[in-house]
């Protein structure tokens, strides 16, 4: 199993970034990340071993 989860901008990607992290440890599996944010993701809030991957999503021009 996966977890994925699309990460905001603002309080709301935050909060999802820490669920996600929080639901994929326990379960000891994968976490992607989809970055929905205009910036890089910063990364470092996320306390797991494994790599972590990353989908960023451009917005339309």
């Amino acid at each position: 199993m996966t977890v994925m989860t699309a990460i905001a901008e603002g309080r709301e990607g935050d909060h999802a970034l820490a669920a996600g992290t929080a639901e994929a440890r326990p379960l000891g599996t994968d976490l992607v990340l989809v970055n929905l944010r205009l910036s890089a993701l910063d990364r470092s809030g996320v306390p797991l071993e494994s790599p972590v991957p990353v989908v960023a999503v451009k917005p339309p021009a």
